[in-house]
């Protein structure tokens, strides 16, 4: 008698019993995460190459408003201002006379920390004190979530 081996052959099954791969994709959003206090520092650079570095207070609201504090001239207490998410963009404004910021950043998923350059307008005004100068700063800032 010979023997033949014969191929063996799984059974199938039926196409609705095969687990298919579910993607474990987070997707996380900067409008998810901004809102709460975050904390930081600018770096001005003055025109003559002086560079001053102060420190920042955000607290985000989720209705797209914000309370700034720096500790630089803010002498009238914070600052009230708004906020725009794009992705992971962030555009800051905050205007409270005679301070007017500007601040645009890009939030780092990888680090949780949001950089980018600022702007600060200081109008004429004759109530601050003697220190305070009138004029236009630059620069750069950073913030990270507390």
């Amino acid at each position: 008698m010979n023997l033949v081996a014969q191929p063996q052959i799984p059974p199938q099954l039926p196409k609705q019993e095969i687990a298919k791969p579910q993607a474990n994709v987070r997707l996380i959003e900067l409008n998810n995460v901004i809102v709460g206090k975050w904390k930081g520092a600018r770096l001005s650079y003055i025109t003559n190459g002086t560079v001053t570095v102060d420190s920042l207070w955000f607290d985000f609201k989720k209705d797209g408003t914000l309370n700034f504090k720096h500790q630089k001239y803010e002498l009238n207490g914070p600052t009230v201002g708004t906020y725009t998410v794009t992705k992971n963009s962030i555009k800051i404004v905050a205007d409270k006379f005679p301070f007017t910021h500007t601040l645009q950043g890009i939030w780092s998923i990888n680090d949780g920390v949001i950089n980018g350059n600022f702007r600060e307008v200081r109008e004429r005004d004759a109530s601050q004190p003697t220190y305070y100068t009138p004029g236009t700063e630059t620069g750069t800032f950073n913030l990270t979530k507390q």
